[in-house]
């Protein structure tokens, strides 16, 4: 709904593909892929498109979204997140925590090339997945 308030004031008869929308005044460098996207004009549209364990309001307080909670160990080492019911892909299909693991995993997965594979440095097995000479590019974090 917000996006058809930014298409143009010609009549619908617009031949294919000469149809742009610009949001945020920006053009994303690369696909829309969170894994694959480091930069503005990529990662605004991102936030509109995909829901994540968390997300910002407008001051900028992050608030669960799709975590129901999470609570870190006494020293922050190990979280333990649980998923609201009813959250579902496009498809149909549940997500789940796996849907995250194997997102996040893939992304820092050096074989799949992905800018922000440095985001997930921190969790254990990422130096593992760093070697592209011994790797499929479908082998999962530890962490």
């Amino acid at each position: 709904m917000m996006l058809g308030g930014c298409g143009s004031s010609t009549s619908g008869n617009a031949t294919e593909g000469s149809n742009v929308i610009t949001a945020f005044d920006s053009e994303p460098q690369n696909g829309l892929i969170p894994g694959n996207t480091n930069e503005t004009g990529g990662g605004r549209p991102i936030d509109l498109l995909f829901a994540g364990l968390v997300s910002f309001d407008k001051d900028g307080k992050a608030q669960n979204e799709v975590a129901e909670s999470i609570t870190a160990n006494d020293d922050a080492i190990q979280y333990d997140i649980k998923l609201k019911d009813g959250w579902k892909f496009t498809d149909g299909t549940d997500v789940t925590a796996e849907s995250f693991t194997k997102a996040w995993s893939y992304t820092a997965n050096a074989k799949n090339a992905q800018l922000c594979s440095s985001f997930f440095s921190t969790i254990k097995g990422y130096d593992a997945l760093q070697d592209t000479d011994n790797l499929k590019g479908d082998e999962q974090l530890e962490g």
